[in-house]
């Protein structure tokens, strides 16, 4: 049988295939960017009812961080706040669930906001106003608290799994004193046994404990603004050089996460403190932080994680979970 490969040199079989993946890999790339578009909330803009609770929790976790802080800030999130307030009225107006799970969430937290500000004596009333009445019934006689929780570390305690997962809080305030580098050397090699396209194990930890250094990064990401310096800064990537089919082309980031969440488990096993923050940059912002840590052309940025000893007791974010029944599907073998 004749073959198409049979009228072109041998000299430009390797130029070719490499055309070709390069055209696949366009196509995906093309397609996730219609994927997201189609669905995604563009510039903050709601367009579907998925995305009002995605922006509702968005904002809700902005004022849960707010409640935690040591030094509290009374009278803050007025931008947050007022959009809440436009995305619960708009909730209420379109005749929607105020039993949702997220709605509800940011009613407890929102509770909490306004008791925490008449305990302290603080007039809040122009921001209540900022919700519609209905709305504002639904704050004030939420049935219980939100937005943070106290947490107590006990680093003697022997835990299952499941109990570690559901002691692991982000922690964006740290107790006094250096981390033991060996910690984190050890927690690196548990993670270094996460599960990994074909074994190819592209997950790439850079540690950074230079004070300048980390502030010089924190001011790019910007994830972790009035808060005190970590003294550690973790930054886990991806070297795509590992990857071999167009189709792989988000395996990074999912081999790369794994590798972060192993770690960050590892660390609270041994009693040290986390929080993820995001490595999501405009051009512009990622190529000052390459080039600030000399990191190679070919690892791609996946998460930063902020590191700290934990402190004997601390608020910490309360975001309610989804039900195990809105978040998993059942598809059962049967006739079709």
């Amino acid at each position: 049988m004749v073959s198409f490969r049979d009228f072109i040199p041998s000299s430009m079989h390797g130029p070719l295939r490499r055309a070709i993946h390069r055209g696949r890999a366009v196509q995906l790339t093309y397609n996730d960017h219609l994927l997201y578009h189609k669905h995604a909330a563009p510039a903050g803009q709601s367009i579907n009812v998925r995305n009002d609770r995605a922006l509702i929790m968005y904002y809700t976790h902005s004022i849960e961080k707010g409640l935690t802080r040591e030094d509290f800030r009374p009278s803050f999130g007025n931008r947050p706040l007022t959009a809440l307030a436009q995305l619960l009225n708009r909730w209420i107006d379109d005749g929607r669930d105020p039993r949702d799970t997220f709605f509800d969430a940011a009613c407890a937290t929102l509770r909490t906001y306004f008791s925490r500000h008449d305990d302290l004596g603080v007039n809040v009333g122009d921001k209540l106003a900022l919700f519609a009445p209905e709305v504002q019934k639904l704050i004030l006689g939420s049935s219980t608290a939100g937005g943070f929780r106290t947490v107590r570390f006990d680093r003697q305690r022997h835990r299952s799994f499941g109990e570690l997962t559901a002691d692991r809080v982000s922690l964006r305030e740290f107790e006094p004193g250096p981390v033991d580098l060996g910690l984190i050397s050890d927690a690196a090699s548990i993670a270094s046994r996460s599960p990994s396209a074909c074994n190819r194990q592209s997950s790439r930890l850079h540690v950074v404990t230079d004070p300048g250094l980390i502030d010089k990064i924190l001011r790019i990401q910007a994830g972790l603004g009035g808060y005190d310096r970590p003294p550690v800064l973790l930054l886990v990537t991806s070297d795509t050089s590992y990857y071999v089919e167009a189709t792989e082309r988000n395996q990074p980031f999912v081999d790369g996460a794994l590798f972060a969440m192993t770690l960050m488990y590892a660390l609270e096993d041994a009693g040290v403190g986390t929080c993820p923050l995001t490595a999501m940059l405009w051009p512009r912002s990622e190529k000052k932080v390459r080039a600030l840590l000399d990191l190679p052309k070919s690892e791609a940025l996946v998460t930063f994680v902020a590191v700290g000893r934990q402190p004997a007791l601390t608020r910490v974010p309360y975001s309610r979970r989804e039900s195990v029944e809105s978040i998993m599907t059942l598809h059962e073998s049967g006739d079709r």
